[in-house]
């Protein structure tokens, strides 16, 4: 069985998850996502996932969406299983689990999304 690195798995993921983004929606995916990584670095990880609740209807919703899918999938300490990019789910809802994390597991999330980010801006450079 061949080896997987977690770059190849992060890469797959992105690509992956942007094909399906719909037609209408992709340009206002794409600011969104591209933004991205420039406000967490500037404003933080909370500040930042907060601005993409503000643009929910331009694009940050599905930003949203497959963030949790790749947390989800990473499975990292302190987040817990079944996060959510519904609001309405506020148990177990993405930006909420992110805010109330310890300082360590904070950051352990805001590198991991870091590191995928990089791999969804390649995406969606080569598919939209």
């Amino acid at each position: 069985m061949p080896i997987t690195m977690k770059d190849q798995e992060r890469a797959r993921r992105a690509y992956t998850l942007v094909e399906g983004v719909s037609q209408g929606k992709r340009e206002d995916f794409k600011i969104s996502m591209n933004g991205l990584g420039a406000n967490i670095i500037r404003l933080g990880l909370s500040a930042a996932l907060a601005e993409l609740q503000r643009r929910k209807d331009r694009g940050g919703q599905e930003v949203l969406e497959h963030l949790t899918e790749v947390l989800n999938e990473a499975r990292l300490p302190g987040l817990g299983n079944g996060l959510s990019a519904d609001l309405r789910d506020n148990d177990n809802y993405l930006v909420s689990r992110i805010n109330n994390l310890e300082a360590e597991h904070y950051m352990l999330v805001t590198r991991e999304l870091m590191a995928q980010i990089s791999w969804f801006r390649r995406a969606v450079q080569a598919l939209l």
